[in-house]
């Protein structure tokens, strides 16, 4: 449940509420100014807004900063000086950072060569109780198309893999003619017994056929989007990135791969 509460001019603050725990906290969407006298006044505005509220929070967005020279990578580097400003909002605030799990900048000047620079500009800080409260939550770099930056992930709950999976019918599968022949021929084989007792057999059956046809075909569109990541990942990784034509493209399989996706997620039952 998401409840507007407040709106000024670099960051939107939402209530959020989490139905399984009931625990509320507070969630600030933030943009900062690229202009370093405009931020440290953010940076104050920032500080005084949230000492008027003892709720657990996270403030994530595009802070348009470092905590960290290393946090840079190709341009003029950053001086330790330059960075304090920050490091003293973080202080003050008593903030956590999150870290991430992905590629480690967020932004990239979509230059090659020498004219490349990459620095992580997006993050997550929390209080120290969101730490706690949340202390599995993991928060993931994703490759966007046609944007400059990272998307930022956050999931407050990492499911945990505990034994075989559940049968899903994937509704990517109906645009597949193969997927009605399966599922017709797999019908017919019925067994000896109660209705009931048939109609689980068909049912089973039915699904195994389909578990197995699946793997045949490409719908494994988790596994594309992963794939394209990792690629787009080491071409930001090298110091001679690949041309702009290739990463385009690359990013148009992303958004495909994205799209598939969630045609699995919304059809699926």
């Amino acid at each position: 449940m998401f409840a507007l509460s407040i709106v000024v001019v670099f960051f939107i603050e939402v209530e959020i509420k989490d139905d399984v725990s009931g625990h509320a906290w507070r969630l600030i969407n933030l943009y900062a100014s690229s202009c370093d006298s405009v931020r440290r006044l953010q940076w104050e505005e920032l500080h005084r807004y949230r000492q008027q509220c003892s709720d657990d929070w996270m403030i994530w967005g595009d802070f348009n900063d470092l905590l960290e020279v290393e946090e840079k990578q190709g341009g003029r580097r950053r001086e330790i000086w330059s960075l304090r400003a920050f490091r003293d909002f973080v202080t003050k605030l008593g903030a956590v950072d999150l870290g991430y799990a992905g590629y480690p900048f967020t932004w990239v000047n979509r230059r090659c060569g020498n004219g490349q620079i990459k620095e992580r500009l997006d993050r997550a800080l929390v209080s120290s109780g969101w730490r706690i409260q949340y202390e599995n939550a993991k928060l993931q770099h994703l490759f966007t198309v046609g944007s400059d930056h990272v998307a930022l992930l956050l999931d407050t709950n990492p499911p945990k893999f505990n034994g075989r999976r559940q049968f899903r019918f994937d509704n990517r599968w109906t645009g597949d003619a193969g997927c009605t022949d399966v599922v017709r021929k797999s019908w017919q084989m019925g067994a000896r017994g109660s209705k009931m007792f048939d109609l689980f057999h068909r049912v089973r059956n039915t699904r195994k056929e389909l578990r197995v046809w699946s793997k045949t075909r490409n719908f494994n569109s988790r596994k594309k989007i992963n794939e394209v990541q990792s690629r787009l990942q080491e071409i930001g990784e090298e110091r001679m990135q690949g041309d702009m034509g290739q990463i385009r493209r690359l990013e148009k399989e992303l958004g495909d791969a994205w799209v598939q996706e969630e045609r699995m997620r919304l059809g699926t039952v």
